[in-house]
């Protein structure tokens, strides 16, 4: 993969081998991406536990009713329908 960078960006990734964080470009590259990745999972996770607020304050306790399961399985479609989304073809 060869990926274009523009000079400020160029820049900051020298920058962060020359600090010596990093051995070499290559895993500067990687840093940001894992750290983007996690921010992602991050983000769906918050949104998952969103959905499950309103369920959690109005469901009684014990187990899980048909309809729970109706709608745990409603929103996790929705939560990978929204990530098949972002995903490039």
């Amino acid at each position: 993969m060869n990926v274009s960078l523009p000079k400020h960006l160029k820049d900051f990734v020298a920058a962060q081998v020359d600090s010596g964080r990093f051995g070499n470009e290559a895993e500067v590259i990687r840093s940001a991406l894992r750290r983007m990745e996690d921010s992602d999972r991050d983000r769906e996770m918050q949104a998952f536990e969103r959905a499950f607020q309103g369920i959690d304050r109005h469901s009684p306790a014990g187990e899980p009713t048909s309809e729970d399961f109706a709608e745990i399985d409603r929103i996790v479609k929705t939560i990978r329908g929204s990530r098949r989304e972002r995903q490039p073809a």
